[in-house]
């Protein structure tokens, strides 16, 4: 698993729970739209890496 992509995304996700914290009401939305994506990134990561 590419390690770079994995950094890429945690950064996208604190970045977003900061955006959260500071009481932006799209922050639930955003977070779960990241968590989403995230996961299918993961999903389809590990798909190909197991050929």
């Amino acid at each position: 698993m590419p390690l770079a992509l994995l950094g890429i995304f945690f950064l996208i996700f604190q970045t977003d729970i900061g955006v959260q914290q500071a009481g932006h009401p799209e922050g639930k939305t955003v977070t779960n739209a990241f968590l989403l994506q995230m996961l299918a990134f993961i999903i389809i990561i590990a798909r190909y890496s197991a050929r």
